[in-house]
């Protein structure tokens, strides 16, 4: 009995899939291509806000050559 019970489940859900179908691929590629316009708009506002961010608050370390750690102050 459970089997069949299981059986008429899988066909009710299979009904319900059966309702939705694939978009055409014109108006899935419009929908990724207005995506990657926003992501690109969004990476590109970043993008600049970090380089001015580096440009105002950071300067380049010289290598000091013992894994980023900060060289010590020869002007103690």
């Amino acid at each position: 009995m459970a089997a069949a019970s299981f059986r008429e489940t899988e066909a009710a859900a299979a009904c319900k899939v059966s309702e939705y179908r694939l978009k055409p691929l014109k108006q899935a590629e419009a929908v990724i291509g207005a995506y990657q316009k926003i992501e690109e708009t969004a990476v590109g506002g970043y993008k600049k806000i970090e380089r001015k961010f580096v440009d105002t608050f950071l300067e380049k370390a010289e290598d000091s050559g013992r894994n980023g750690e900060v060289p010590p102050n020869s002007e103690d």
